[in-house]
């Protein structure tokens, strides 16, 4: 992610609407990597298993979510338990899934995933569609999954089926 030129306040930033939403970070916007087909295809699947599965989950593509007093991040999905959140929400989603961009940089994936768990998501899921991978973020690491799951939601939702489109 390049930054951008121009410094904003947060309160400009979030009254400002950009062509490709760009992420907001101590007073700077900072660009965000263009997705591939295959990540455009992977968020789809993911977003459809998650809104079928019967676990009363509300999927929100691209939602800007205030981490902190001067960080927004902006996943590629947000899910939330039980009801949409609404206009001005601050609370954590559930979960949280980034899907890896060929332009994408491991050691900015991991800031903006650390920054989402500081700000109390349980659930954190990195999808790599070019490598085929799926990765639970975990006290500050990636740990290889076979599945996205959320227990007590009786959620499972297998790395064949998300990427059995590609």
């Amino acid at each position: 992610m390049a930054a951008l030129p121009s410094a904003l306040s947060i309160e400009q930033y979030l009254r400002t609407s950009y062509e490709w939403e760009p992420e907001y970070e101590d007073g700077h916007i900072l660009d965000r990597p263009l997705p591939s087909e295959d990540h455009a295809i992977v968020v789809d699947c993911v977003a459809d298993a998650f809104r079928h599965s019967g676990a009363n989950l509300f999927v929100l593509p691209q939602l800007r979510i205030r981490v902190g007093a001067g960080v927004v991040r902006i996943p590629d999905l947000s899910i939330y338990a039980d009801e949409r959140p609404k206009s001005g929400n601050t609370k954590p989603p559930l979960a949280v899934v980034e899907v890896v961009s060929p332009d994408d940089r491991y050691p900015i994936l991991l800031n903006r995933l650390a920054d989402l768990s500081g700000f109390g998501i349980t659930y954190l899921w990195l999808i790599s569609p070019e490598q085929r991978l799926v990765q639970r973020y975990d006290r500050r690491s990636l740990v290889n999954v076979d599945a996205l799951e959320i227990p007590e939601r009786g959620l499972i939702i297998p790395a064949e089926r998300i990427f059995a489109d590609l």
